[in-house]
């Protein structure tokens, strides 16, 4: 039969091991920082638009090392006249995983800022696909949360191509 002390003893080891775990994993989550979701763009050139609408071709690669979500808009900018900035929509998000490349044409024929300017770009978006995303993602689309539970949306990065002179 073992003492009060000894058991009292082997209690204050557990204590310590388990407090020094949660510790480490405290500060594991701490200094936790995101891998950025990276996006290349690349502008492809511009489409014939002899027998029907112009388009801009733009190559997406995803650089980083995780899977990301691209999301189904884009922002275009004009240099010198940022009041013709707006965004477009794509579609639905496009999963890529790392390395993988996708091609997207944008029509020209709704696009103040290819039709009246030059100097101008696009800006594509994308965040990282994992669970919180996936998680932050439903919990702000709950409605009947009250606003302080739905958090602050998704981290979402941007990725601009480069100023195309037309």
């Amino acid at each position: 039969m073992r003492s009060v002390s000894a058991v009292n003893a082997m209690q204050k080891k557990a204590c310590i091991i388990v407090g020094t775990l949660l510790g480490a994993i405290l500060l594991a989550l701490a200094l936790y920082r995101p891998t950025p979701a990276t996006l290349g763009v690349g502008f492809l050139g511009y489409t014939n638009g002899v027998s029907g609408p112009r388009f801009a071709r733009f190559g997406i690669t995803n650089q980083s090392r995780i899977t990301i979500r691209r999301w189904g808009h884009f922002d275009t900018e004009v240099r010198k006249s940022r009041s013709l900035a707006y965004t477009q929509n794509l579609g639905p998000y496009v999963l890529l995983s790392a390395g993988q490349a996708e091609v997207i044409l944008v029509p020209l024929y709704r696009e103040p800022a290819a039709t009246y300017q030059s100097d101008w770009r696009a800006v594509f978006y994308s965040s990282e696909e994992d669970l919180k995303t996936r998680f932050d993602i439903l919990r702000n689309s709950l409605t009947w949360l009250p606003t302080w539970l739905r958090g602050r949306g998704v981290h979402v990065y941007g990725a601009p191509s480069e100023w195309m002179d037309q």
